[in-house]
């Protein structure tokens, strides 16, 4: 299985078949679940250090149905549980978008 992983505070978002970051704004369904952690995807995801991005290439199964309970305080209403990571490469956070209130 490939993608993006998109770690941050209490988030670990996966984007299956993402070849690029997706963009600022652009949510998932799918929690991906590794155990352990690459300790920068750990940091990441406690909140102690800078959001993390990757191109990941992975052997895991998905969850079998759908539903509003995987992940953090169970909104991501799919899972990925990784078994394996093959190979992570970093990639760049995505720009953020300017909204009410910021400018660039």
């Amino acid at each position: 299985m490939r993608g993006v992983w998109v770690a941050s505070l209490e988030n670990s978002s996966f984007y299956r078949n993402a070849i690029t970051v997706p963009a600022a704004g652009v949510l998932s369904d799918t929690w991906l679940e590794a155990n352990p952690a690459p300790p920068a995807v750990d940091i990441a995801m406690r909140g102690d250090g800078p959001p993390k991005v990757y191109a990941v290439e992975l052997i895991g199964r998905r969850s079998l149905c759908p539903g509003p309970f995987f992940g953090q305080m169970g909104m991501s209403h799919n899972e990925v549980v990784a078994s394996r990571i093959i190979s992570m490469r970093p990639l760049p956070l995505p720009a953020e978008r300017p909204g009410p209130g910021k400018t660039r």
